[in-house]
């Protein structure tokens, strides 16, 4: 305003000074006047310095946009890089079709197959357009598949920050920065945010749908709901349920059916035109996948490849998010029991109907997934930010309902004492929750993370030297799952390629060198019989990976000297959990105190020197 007004000061002459400067004729009584957007831009500062100020005095300070998603964006970052492939899905079913899509080579599983089609590529599609812009600017792939998942940090980061901004508004500040500290912190986040699978991005469909949900944009809620349906996990449409109904009690049935009808055509068109692309056949591959396992018994279901008891999902939770999950689960009827004693969570007006919209997701979810005799950890991405946000408001309602027990039962200094000695125990929960995720993102990193530098070393040392022509058979046996994807192999003529180990499912196989999206692979099948056209023999192997437990039913090949003799050309330790009876130091890293606790097999990089030796440059 002062520039304006320097701008807009008469001279002697009584002209204003802006007027003369450029020769031009007095300006009029209007153009004195502050332009109405000014007024705009004016009104919205001073609101918004006004609540920082009101938040300041509260003791409920809100960070910006901008430092939140710094916040989420440091963390994000450090997955993409640091992060291991924990399900061998995620490397077969979506970096392998992406990096055949970027490269012309890579492996292909049943469910990609013409015959069969419950996979959409235009998932796999998003991964590919970036990896083909990192392959343009970089030519080492693994930096562009770290590169790729960097990507995947800054969306997550975004999608953070979002839904962050919607719990404020919606539950208040405070408990919008106790959500953001769990969401940053916890290991369950860390682990999702950067994994390149479907139930990844549903996740962030939740973040969108719900940070809009919470800020009253109802719209984008069903919009990015949509998102997380089609470009997502299509199951996950049940979470989406109580923000359906919200729209339709807030706007009306008809408003609501063509808000959804609307969203889903604009993400099923494209999803139909890229599978047709690929495909040459007309699908909408996110129904065969619903029918397949819903609607379909003829072809065995999920239960093909393994059932779990529900204490999996337990301590799979437990393990990712500690004390963080029995909050989680006390958030509704703590909401219920005890708003009312919080003049903070009072103030926001929440009713009972609301309050069960709002946190019924959680346990929707939970519910419908523990009904399944297949389970897996990937299938519970898409709560982990509901639990961070029950577990937030939890832990809020505990502060408020024991500072009002506090008052009503405590005077003069033991008041103080006991404020005090309150403040040290939220202090010390939020420390041990963080404490023990960081311990059980250390121990996945220290005590997994040996594949991903068996491969580097593979790629970056090894490989290099051989001659420019020679053509290699990389295998591997029993730890073809731990496979981290073909962008850790350089060149197509590194064949990777399998030996039979135990185990006795199907293996995938390498895409077709012609129309490879398009033409029917042979020898592949729906119902996990395995196929034995997949392996070569042992003494075919230039390469070999394996890992040595002190128990397997395979050959301990580092020891062997027939049929062929290997010798050892790096390894580094994995966790051995047969051998490492101590379930603590196991699933958490202690420092001085793991390694005492548990044993570690070598994981072993082994080449057939016979074989090798004449390729050398």
């Amino acid at each position: 305003r002062k520039m304006a007004y320097r701008r807009t000061t008469k001279d002697s002459s009584g002209l204003p000074t802006s007027a003369l400067s450029t020769g031009g004729a007095p300006h009029t009584s209007a153009s004195l006047s502050p332009h109405p957007t000014q007024h705009r831009r004016t009104a919205s500062a001073n609101n918004r310095l006004e609540k920082a100020r009101r938040d300041e005095e509260n003791g409920q300070v809100v960070f910006r946009w901008k430092t939140a998603f710094l916040c989420f964006l440091i963390v994000r970052i450090i997955s993409a890089v640091y992060n291991t492939i924990s399900d061998c899905d995620e490397t077969f079913n979506y970096w392998e079709p992406s990096h055949m899509l970027t490269y012309g080579y890579g492996f292909q599983t049943w469910e990609y197959s013409p015959v069969y089609m419950l996979r959409p590529y235009i998932y796999v599609l998003v991964h590919t357009l970036l990896g083909r812009f990192f392959s343009v600017l970089i030519a080492d792939k693994i930096s562009v598949f770290i590169l790729i998942r960097c990507s995947l940090a800054i969306f997550c980061a975004a999608c953070e920050t979002v839904f962050y901004r919607g719990v404020s508004r919606r539950f208040g500040p405070r408990v919008g920065l106790i959500t953001l500290m769990f969401l940053a912190t916890s290991a369950g986040m860390y682990l999702a945010s950067t994994a390149n699978l479907p139930n990844t991005m549903s996740m962030y469909g939740v973040l969108l749908s719900f940070g809009a949900w919470f800020s009253g944009y109802y719209f984008r809620a069903v919009v990015a709901a949509a998102f997380g349906v089609i470009f997502g996990w299509p199951f996950v449409a049940v979470v989406f349920i109580p923000m359906g109904l919200d729209t339709v009690i807030r706007h009306g049935l008809f408003k609501g059916v063509v808000w959804a009808i609307f969203s889903v055509i604009i993400f099923v068109t494209p999803s139909v035109l890229v599978d047709y692309y690929y495909y040459k056949r007309w699908v909408v591959a996110v129904w065969h996948l619903i029918y397949y396992n819903v609607f379909d018994p003829t072809h065995g279901g999920s239960e093909l490849f393994g059932v779990e008891p529900w204490s999996y999902y337990a301590i799979n939770l437990f393990l990712n998010f500690n004390f963080l999950l029995p909050a989680a689960l006390l958030s509704l009827p703590f909401l219920v029991a005890f708003r009312k004693w919080s003049a903070h969570m009072n103030g926001l007006k929440l009713r009972r109907l609301g309050i069960a919209l709002y946190f019924s997701p959680l346990y929707l979810w939970l519910a419908a997934m523990l009904q399944l005799p297949h389970k897996e950890e990937r299938f519970l991405f898409v709560i982990y930010p509901l639990i961070c946000l029950g577990a937030a408001v939890t832990f809020a309602l505990c502060l408020d309902v024991s500072r009002v027990l506090l008052a009503a039962l405590s005077t003069g200094w033991k008041k103080k004492s006991l404020k005090r000695a309150l403040l040290v125990l939220g202090v010390v929960f939020c420390g041990v929750a963080i404490g023990l995720s960081f311990s059980r993102v250390a121990s996945i990193t220290v005590n997994y993370s040996a594949p991903f530098h068996v491969y580097d070393h593979l790629y970056h040392q090894e490989l290099p030297k051989l001659a420019d022509d020679a053509h290699v058979n990389i295998c591997v046996g029993k730890e073809w799952y731990r496979y981290p994807t073909s962008y850790f192999i350089p060149e197509a003529r590194f064949n990777y390629t399998f030996i039979r180990s135990s185990y006795r499912g199907q293996l995938p196989k390498l895409y077709a060198s012609e129309n490879p999206t398009s033409s029917v692979p042979t020898n592949m099948n729906h119902l996990n019989t395995e196929e034995m056209d997949r392996y070569v023999d042992e003494e075919d192997c230039h390469y070999l990976i394996d890992q040595e437990f002190q128990e397997q039913a395979e050959p301990f090949y580092s020891r062997q000297s027939q049929p062929v003799k290997w010798t050892t050309v790096v390894s580094f330790p994995f966790l051995d959990k047969a051998a490492s009876k101590n379930p603590i130091f196991r699933a958490f890293y202690v420092p001085g105190f793991t390694p005492k606790h548990t044993v570690t097999a070598s994981y072993h990089l082994l080449k057939n020197h016979h074989k090798v030796q004449p390729l050398y440059k």
